[in-house]
């Protein structure tokens, strides 16, 4: 009798793996399959089949799973003629993915492995921070070059955030599969007549497209990694405000996609950000007192962002320009703070620093030098995003 195949990974990684190669199939269901786009289509299914199938020798202790891949929509052969192509690349498309998610109803019947321990390192709230920062930063490939002698340097770099992002995988989780996982994701196929530029290109296309959402699927289920020391009620008002404000970033690039290319909130400048931030925080706090008068001093005057008079907390609110950065910034936050001492309903001063043109070249050691508690006042500030 033939052995059950066992689990090599813990059965909760193999469930997300299953459900975004599964995801990645769908779409090829309903690709392009016109004349023109089929050459194209057949490649990428190709790539996506040898992905599927190395994905389960690596997921289980025998091969009997990725041959029973290998064998599915085996009754569809590759054509000549235009019908012909159509019925392999649907066919297949469609058959592969039935394969797959059958795998994926049977996950439960195969045993783990005893030394399977792959869980968080941090709060889930961290670690979606932490990984939400480098999306971030790989969406803005998306604009970098890849013409000419430009493709280097944008390799170079996408390479950088490629290995930064890994380091911090390797610091979130117990083990480094999550880590080793998202390296691992590369295009090496090369298919004929293709020039090496057009090479290098298509390789840090499939790339960056693959790694962002790879760290996408793994923030959506960070859940499953998760044990009772790193779950977070999120109770406290403080971790809100920071929660909202390390997300900041993320709500005005949406903001900027809106159905039908209609109006939207641009985010510009500083009362930009202040109202925003008003609105979000508004969705978690019912007294939200915007522009309250800070108390005079020496005859000078200021005037608070936010008060959460139930909290006493102040949420200060500052944006870069080219006329305010490290040194600007650091006077302005010094001379805010010495004025909050005073204020009646401030415990906690929280300064936001909203840097998305990335003036600031060093925003952990401003955040350091200026984070601090004393007189009985606690001062954090956050500065986000970070480039």
């Amino acid at each position: 009798m033939t052995p059950i195949p066992r689990l090599l990974i813990p059965r909760t990684k193999a469930e997300a793996l299953l459900k975004n190669q599964i995801q990645r199939g769908k779409a090829m269901e309903s690709g392009d399959l016109t004349l023109e786009g089929q050459t194209a289509a057949e490649k990428r299914l190709d790539e996506w089949e040898e992905q599927s199938r190395q994905m389960l020798l690596e997921m289980f202790d025998t091969p009997e799973l990725a041959d029973e891949f290998t064998r599915a929509a085996a009754l569809y052969q590759r054509g000549q003629t235009w019908m012909d192509k159509l019925q392999y690349i649907g066919g297949r498309a469609v058959y592969k993915n039935y394969a797959l998610e059958d795998i994926l109803k049977r996950l439960d019947m195969y045993e783990e492995p005893a030394t399977a321990k792959l869980q968080l390192t941090v709060t889930i709230e961290a670690a979606e921070k932490a990984i939400t920062h480098f999306i971030d930063k790989g969406t803005d490939f998306y604009n970098y070059p890849t013409n000419g002698n430009a493709l280097s340097q944008t390799e170079e770099s996408f390479e950088a955030w490629t290995l930064k992002t890994a380091e911090t995988l390797k610091h979130l989780f117990t083990t480094a599969e999550i880590a080793e996982g998202f390296i691992k994701i590369t295009l090496q196929a090369s298919p004929d007549n293709e020039t090496e530029q057009a090479r290098r290109v298509r390789i840090f296309y499939y790339n960056h497209q693959e790694r962002l959402a790879y760290l996408k699927t793994l923030r959506e289920t960070l859940a499953l990694y998760a044990t009772a020391k790193t779950v977070s009620t999120r109770t406290e008002p403080i971790d809100i405000v920071r929660l909202l404000c390390s997300r900041f970033h993320t709500v005005v690039r949406q903001l900027r996609n809106r159905h039908d290319n209609r109006e939207t909130l641009k985010v510009d400048d500083e009362y930009d950000v202040q109202d925003l931030l008003h609105a979000l925080l508004r969705i978690h706090f019912d007294d939200v007192r915007p522009e309250d008068p800070a108390p005079k001093q020496a005859g000078a005057s200021s005037r608070t962002d936010f008060v959460l008079k139930k909290e006493q907390i102040v949420v200060e609110v500052k944006k870069t320009r080219a006329t305010l950065k490290e040194k600007e910034l650091g006077e302005q936050l010094i001379i805010d703070i010495e004025r909050y001492r005073s204020h009646p309903d401030c415990k906690l001063l929280y300064c936001f620093v909203y840097d998305p043109e990335g003036y600031l070249s060093n925003p952990t050691g401003l955040e350091n030098d200026l984070s601090r508690t004393e007189g009985g006042l606690t001062v954090q500030v956050q500065i986000a995003p970070k480039h």
